[in-house]
């Protein structure tokens, strides 16, 4: 079991952890507070929000990226060591994990089709993007941007505010624990998110359907010890739903 679920030895800065944590409490709770009136007049123009949810990601990834600018940077060596590991790793969880999603959108077009609709955006694994828009309106309305944003920048998004900040520190002393932790960060977002849309369905169905993706990613994590493991599973993840999101047309 040890072996499977191992202790880990690198974790973030303790400094650089609480800005983030700051910094994630500032987003997903106080700013979508805030939207309501300093972005009004544009939530029903789909090509300036997708704009605003890519400047979001993109000062994001600014914020993130100086904070643990090391810690990426001292794990970029190790993931060149374990390459191969690691691709192995995450060809094998990204399987598991569509496999796992087509089979719940099965279940779910039988039993509860309206949580279908609600689900299909879980297919894609990024916690940040339902602030303003989901992830799937935001590459309907600027394919191009709005893909390379989802498929790169966000990737580390996730991995800056959710895993390096709260599972890796957890996990380095109680591996076990680690994932409870997880499970209660990612609330965070689904805070925001029910203050915006005023409506608890979408977070709640949003929060289940990426909560198994999450699990697999951390384990990932966990197993490699290396960040860059979960952001590479991520990025595959998120190219194949902007891919389907592209060709179904479907936006949320």
């Amino acid at each position: 079991m040890k072996k499977q679920f191992p202790i880990m030895l690198n974790s973030p800065p303790k400094g650089a952890t609480f800005g983030v944590l700051v910094w994630m409490v500032f987003c997903f709770v106080l700013l979508p507070t805030w939207t309501v009136f300093f972005m009004y007049g544009l939530w029903d123009d789909l090509t300036a929000m997708s704009w605003c949810e890519i400047v979001f990601n993109g000062a994001n990834i600014f914020i993130i990226g100086f904070l643990y600018k090391d810690y990426f940077g001292e794990s970029v060596f190790e993931a060149k060591l374990m390459w191969r590991e690691i691709a192995k790793m995450v060809a094998v969880c990204a399987a598991v994990i569509v496999g796992l999603y087509l089979c719940i959108f099965e279940i779910l077009s039988l039993f509860a089709p309206d949580w279908l609709v609600l689900m299909w955006e879980g297919m894609i694994p990024i916690s940040v993007s339902d602030i303003y828009l989901t992830a799937g309106a935001t590459v309907y309305g600027n394919p191009l941007f709005g893909s390379l944003c989802m498929v790169l920048v966000a990737p580390f998004i996730t991995c800056g505010f959710f895993y390096a900040s709260t599972f890796a520190p957890v996990c380095c002393n109680h591996p076990w624990l680690g994932y409870g932790a997880m499970a209660l960060v990612l609330a965070i977002p689904r805070v925001g998110g029910a203050l915006l849309y005023d409506n608890a369905a979408m977070p709640v169905a949003l929060y289940f359907a990426q909560l198994p993706v999450h699990m697999i990613s951390c384990w990932v994590y966990q197993k490699t010890d290396n960040v860059w493991a979960p952001i590479a599973l991520h990025m595959l993840l998120n190219l194949i739903g902007c891919a389907l999101i592209l060709v179904t047309g479907y936006v949320l």
